[in-house]
């Protein structure tokens, strides 16, 4: 059956023939001549001659026609674009993170999915811990990446441990404990740890502040640095000690000091991505599929960094 005027129209202008449009419609020939004189109603212009053979578009008819296909071209394209973005082919996905550290391992997932799905465009923000918590609740992100401590405790978000990062201990050269191969919290007692704020990185303070608490320990810290190069910085001025995890370690410059790993079970960074499943978004299901599927191929589902 036809779906509109326009599909008899453009049937009649195939044919030239009302009898033969109205067969190839499955309609009666009086359907056909009353939905073309609707439509030459509607438009306010004649579309065909009648002839005694058939008929022919008018002027007006042959330019509504172009017009007419366009449409249809444009009608097209929507659907197929509609069709991709529901089965999550097409759209956008908003990532947040508060740090590098939390997207680097990911990349060669993250290549992999833009190369399947080249429709989808991938945005990223780079803000802090709080300001991707909130804006994943208020469903104004996709996807965030971050430790889970850092999202509100809410039913509707849903979190994925992906990687663990050792902590290290960053020792200025020369220091006595610099050529040890590991150290213990009981080795860092008397040092002065020189770490981020806990107003400028409450997860990370909270972190390192749990490994010492869980042995009873109190650190001697120095909390007067709001980024991690400052805090490196007072390390090569010999003003103390600072932990950091391996994976930051290795994509910055470590000139002038030393890494040593810290033996103790809590000395580790728990990272993964939380998203709002309230939020709906196809190309998130796929994303979602696809960092599972590469997970799999990782030691005990997990991104050792």
């Amino acid at each position: 059956m036809y779906d509109s005027k326009l599909d008899v129209f453009v049937m009649v202008s195939q044919c030239l023939n009302f009898s033969e449009a109205a067969n190839q419609l499955h309609i009666a020939q009086s359907a056909v001549s009353r939905n073309i004189a609707d439509l030459e109603k509607e438009v306010g212009v004649k579309l065909f001659d009648r002839t005694r053979r058939g008929c022919a578009l008018t002027p007006a008819g042959e330019m509504f026609l172009e017009e007419v296909f366009k449409l249809i071209t444009q009608s097209n394209s929507v659907k197929r674009k509609l069709d991709k973005f529901t089965a999550g082919e097409s759209g956008g996905i908003t990532a947040g993170y508060p740090s590098e550290l939390m997207v680097d391992p990911l990349v060669p997932c993250l290549k992999g999915f833009t190369e399947k799905y080249p429709n989808v465009t991938m945005h990223f923000i780079n803000i802090n811990s709080l300001s991707v918590a909130r804006m994943l609740r208020r469903g104004e992100l996709d996807v965030a990446f971050g430790r889970e401590e850092s999202f509100y405790k809410r039913e509707e978000i849903e979190w994925r441990l992906i990687f663990v990062s050792p902590l290290h201990v960053v020792l200025p050269k020369g220091h006595h404990l610099a050529k040890e191969k590991k150290v213990t919290l009981d080795m860092l007692e008397n040092e002065t740890i020189v770490l981020l704020s806990r107003a400028s990185n409450p997860g990370f303070f909270d972190v390192v502040q749990k490994m010492f608490l869980a042995k009873r320990k109190t650190p001697l810290l120095d909390t007067s640095v709001n980024d991690r190069h400052s805090s490196i910085l007072l390390v090569r001025l010999g003003k103390g000690v600072t932990i950091l995890s391996k994976q930051y370690m290795s994509l910055h410059n470590n000139s002038g000091v030393v890494t040593v790993p810290i033996d103790d079970e809590n000395a580790r960074m728990d990272l993964g991505m939380a998203w709002n499943k309230k939020v709906v978004n196809p190309a998130l299901k796929m994303l979602l599929e696809e960092i599972d599927a590469y997970l799999e191929t990782q030691p005990d589902r997990i991104i050792p960094i």
